[in-house]
């Protein structure tokens, strides 16, 4: 049986979000995720990270198996912050 491989882009923030959700730029040290909010869930948690940059929302789990996803809205639709 042939392991998938995780994508890159979710390897990376879910390390982000076990450093305490900070990435820093080196040239200005500005955080690239904040954490808006979070919840425990008795043997985990989930949290709503957003990126910076670009306003993306992203659900995090935090369990014994961690994933990564954006926040969609009731359509479907990927949640940006302006």
């Amino acid at each position: 049986m042939v392991k998938a491989k995780p994508h890159l882009a979710n390897v990376r923030l879910i390390y982000i979000y076990r450093r305490e959700m900070i990435m820093f730029n080196k040239e200005n040290n500005e955080q690239r995720f904040i954490k808006k909010d979070a919840q425990g869930l008795g043997i985990g948690a989930i949290a709503i990270l957003v990126d910076t940059k670009t306003g993306v929302n992203y659900l995090v789990a935090q369990t014994p198996y961690s994933g990564i996803t954006p926040l969609l809205d009731e359509n479907g639709n990927v949640v940006i912050d302006k």
